[in-house]
């Protein structure tokens, strides 16, 4: 939501039940994702943060996502031992859960780079893969164990192809 405000709404009466401003300052909530206990929300923003809070408004946690810039939170993958985030680099970033300190900053995704456009979608797929995929199609299948690719699938050839030459050209 604009300026920070997140809103929760009962999904089948469409009832607005709380309200929670200024959740990271002036910047914008660009994504939620609840744990599986469903009693953590966790917000991504503009700031390049990502905040843990319950549903009384109190906040847990706060990931550095980017080292302090403004950077775009575009997707929060919540699994039992550890939190990834995507988003506005070919990066993806990891923190080991759960959380002792009130600032968490990352531990070093050890499957690199791959990606050669920002990814902006990733899944987890059972029991240890994670899929990513990025802006020009292509999609990276992570073994989570060890962190690096198993699989990459790209719809679009980089092949660079020479023109025919003309009949009688050669």
């Amino acid at each position: 939501d604009q300026g920070g405000t997140m809103i929760i709404w009962m999904v089948d009466t469409g009832q607005k039940i709380k309200q929670f401003n200024n959740c990271h300052g002036n910047a914008d909530i660009t994504c939620l994702s609840l744990d599986d206990t469903q009693t953590r929300l966790f917000s991504g923003a503009t700031d390049g943060t990502v905040k843990v809070w319950d549903f009384n408004g109190h906040c847990y946690h706060t990931l550095d996502c980017s080292d302090g810039a403004p950077a775009d939170i575009g997707q929060i993958v919540i699994l039992k031992r550890s939190i990834i985030v995507i988003g506005w680099t070919k990066s993806i970033v990891i923190f080991k859960y759960p959380f002792k300190d009130f600032n968490v900053t990352p531990i070093e995704w050890k499957g690199g780079d791959e990606h050669i456009d920002d990814i902006l979608a990733a899944t987890f797929i059972p029991s240890h893969s994670l899929a990513t995929g990025s802006y020009d199609g292509e999609i990276i299948v992570w073994n989570l164990n060890s962190e690096q690719a198993s699989r990459n699938i790209n719809q679009r050839s980089r092949r660079i192809i020479k023109p025919r030459s003309k009949p009688g050209m050669g």
